[in-house]
């Protein structure tokens, strides 16, 4: 991309950039599909937003969106933080051919209890390869839940709006957690091929000397190499193993220690700059809070 970036804060800066008509709530909105693509054009290649965004597309695209054989293909659900390119955010939206977009602001969540909740929301840090694919009555809960924000967006603010609003958005996406949940049971056999992947990248890792010269691998190594979202990884982990990136590698590495410090004469700390820990205190931690025992310990069990 090339040119000035401009970024859209608000709302209204949404509707706009792209020529819509003015927005009902100066915090919530919710934009058609076919409405928006009428007025995308190269021009807007260089926005960036600073709003979260839920959308729904038709199943028609659903390749696109990472379905799988055993996914439901009645629609899909995309979700997108803050402060992402908008070529990033409706990427593939020319593919379907209905679907909607609720935008909404940070300012709509203050002092509410999705203020602090909407960083658990994992999904919002997924990539579009990793969208929630919907069965009939899933999409169905949706748009209710979406009627209802709709019907407050479009009748005059009162006292009542913004908790009806926070309300209905909060068991939205409850809904969509939940879903995701039975998407990953649906997807167990193409997870355990994922923590397969994991494995062997590990393995190759450690083939190669890399946890001597470059150290322990970063979450973002792995999820690189395997093309997929930090936060989708770890919340994949988590409904397999019960671990998350970061817990699987050092059990990984702590396995290795465990086999060095029976077959290797070399020191344990020797043994611990071999795994890429730059500290051997933090690797005699590690290992006892892994094995309930220290490395030296675990080593005369086997003398």
């Amino acid at each position: 991309m090339s040119g000035k970036t401009s970024i859209i804060r608000t709302i209204s800066e949404f509707h706009q950039i792209f020529n819509l008509s003015k927005p009902k709530h100066p915090s919530i909105s919710l934009i058609e599909i076919d409405e928006l693509k009428n007025n995308i054009n190269e021009s807007h290649a260089n926005i960036e937003m600073d709003l979260f965004v839920i959308s729904m597309k038709d199943g028609s695209c659903g390749h696109l969106f990472g379905r799988k054989s055993y996914d439901f293909a009645e629609s899909i659900m995309s979700f997108t933080e803050p402060s992402l390119m908008f070529a990033k955010v409706d990427e593939n939206c020319l593919a379907a051919t209905s679907g909607w977009f609720l935008i909404f602001s940070i300012d709509l969540l203050k002092n509410t209890i999705l203020f602090d909740k909407i960083d658990t929301y994992n999904f919002f840090f997924y990539k579009n390869s990793e969208s929630l694919h919907l069965s009939g009555s899933e999409q169905q809960l949706i748009l209710n839940c979406v009627g209802l924000i709709v019907n407050e967006i479009n009748a005059r603010i009162d006292n009542h709006s913004n908790n009806v609003i926070i309300s209905t958005l909060s068991l939205l996406l409850n809904l969509c957690s939940r879903f995701y949940d039975r998407q990953f049971v649906s997807r167990s056999i193409s997870n355990k091929e994922t923590l397969n992947s994991i494995n062997f990248i590990l393995e190759d890792y450690y083939s190669k000397n890399k946890f001597k010269e470059i150290g322990i691998p970063k979450n973002e190594f792995i999820a690189e190499e395997l093309g997929l979202s930090e936060n989708y990884i770890n919340d994949l982990l988590f409904k397999e193993i019960k671990r998350n990136i970061k817990n699987h590698v050092l059990d990984f590495t702590i396995e290795k220690a465990k086999v060095l410090l029976i077959k290797s004469e070399n020191s344990i700390e020797l043994i611990s700059k071999e795994l890429g820990f730059k500290f051997f205190n933090y690797f005699e931690r590690t290992f006892k809070l892994n094995t309930g025992m220290s490395p030296l310990e675990f080593r005369q069990l086997f003398k």
